[in-house]
């Protein structure tokens, strides 16, 4: 499963509650593409 949906920050949020829920592991390049991308306010369009 893809964890980082570009251009929806609810989408993306929902996608690690739903990870977590169900008890999986998030691999480490998916944390590292969430957080960079979430740590660039540019990155999200509207």
């Amino acid at each position: 499963m893809k964890i980082l949906v570009k251009n929806s920050l609810a989408k993306t949020i929902d996608n690690i509650g739903e990870v977590l829920f169900f008890g999986r592991k998030i691999p480490a390049s998916e944390r590292k593409a969430v957080a960079e991308w979430r740590s660039n306010p540019t990155a999200i369009r509207f």
